[in-house]
């Protein structure tokens, strides 16, 4: 007969004893071959719907710590990277702004400097940071020497004040034609937030400026400030737009020996000499464009457009021209 002790219900978390292993429950219920409790371990984790288990889940974990160092090694050394490629272009000259196409890029016309390689038409520096503008004061002291008094010694120098300058013979420029607020001792205005630009004109072999008249249409429409002059090429610069206008200022600014300037200063202020480009002169005249009160923002290009004006340019619209006019840009650095 099946006595109610013959039939066991083992809950699953048991360990069952073999014949030979005696365990003694205090009891004497049980037969020796019975079973004893042991805990019961689940070795996983709940993740949603799924199950994983706990050694799994611990790779996982390095791993994607792994992967998180890595990934910020990684940025830091991108950066690392980018600064120090910032770094040799500062050592190397390389501007840290460029903008545009370089408005020298065409065979004659106007030309402007300072423009340094690959900043495309754009001046950028900080009045208060000498590292930011050193280039342009050398690259205008090299345009420049030219016009200096040692260069212009010996006898294929001449005069061209009331003359023109025969095969052979070179015209001299007085480089105080300049004035004295774009120069070399005043950082060409640089450190004052003040900055000069030399201005050029190269003409095609055998072809002399016609200068406008006084009472012609462009004359009275775009020299009204005192800019024509019969025996010159007239220079005016201004803002490219409306909106770079604004940036020029109205302030007018007192110089050295109490001498006033506009917000935009030209010197000489007449343009460029006619009998320069006769005869069998090479040397090219200049004229340096001072912006007194020029209102730069970081971030901000303030675009400059500078026009030579002769009655031959262009059929008489030189201001639509590619080669008689120039165009640059300043912003902070």
């Amino acid at each position: 007969m099946e006595s109610k002790y013959d039939r066991v219900a083992y809950p699953e978390n048991v360990y069952l004893h073999s014949d030979g292993e005696m365990e003694d429950f205090g009891t004497g219920v049980y037969p020796v071959s019975v079973i004893s409790r042991k805990p019961f371990h689940d070795d996983s984790i709940n993740f949603g719907c799924c199950k994983v288990r706990r050694k799994f889940s611990t790779l996982l974990i390095i791993i994607a710590v792994i992967l998180l160092l890595l990934v910020i090694t990684i940025s830091i050394g991108i950066h690392a990277a980018v600064s120090h490629q910032q770094q040799l272009q500062s050592e190397n000259g390389t501007p840290a702004c460029s903008s545009g196409k370089n408005p020298n890029a065409k065979d004659f016309g106007l030309l402007v400097q300072p423009m340094l390689d690959n900043a495309g038409s754009a001046i950028c520096f900080q009045p208060y940071k000498p590292e930011t503008y050193l280039e342009y004061l050398n690259s205008l002291d090299y345009y420049t020497h030219v016009y200096s008094a040692i260069p212009q010694q010996g006898d294929d120098y001449v005069d061209c004040k009331n003359a023109t300058a025969k095969e052979g013979q070179k015209c001299q420029f007085d480089i105080r034609k300049f004035g004295s607020l774009c120069t070399h001792g005043k950082n060409y205005g640089y450190d004052q937030g003040r900055p000069c630009v030399l201005l050029t004109l190269e003409m095609p072999k055998g072809i002399v400026p016609e200068a406008f008249g006084k009472e012609d249409a462009v004359a009275k429409a775009n020299l009204q400030n005192g800019e024509w002059s019969a025996d010159h090429v007239a220079i005016t610069c201004d803002g490219a737009t409306p909106e770079d206008k604004k940036h020029i200022g109205s302030t007018v600014y007192t110089g050295p020996n109490n001498t006033t300037q506009g917000p935009i200063y030209i010197s000489p202020k007449e343009g460029f000499p006619l009998n320069f480009y006769k005869g069998g002169n090479s040397v090219v005249p200049g004229v340096m464009v001072g912006f007194n009160d020029l209102m730069i923002t970081k971030n901000t290009f303030i675009t400059i457009k500078c026009v030579a004006w002769a009655k031959n340019f262009n059929n008489g619209d030189p201001a639509n021209s590619i080669a008689y006019t120039t165009t640059f840009k300043f912003q902070l650095s």
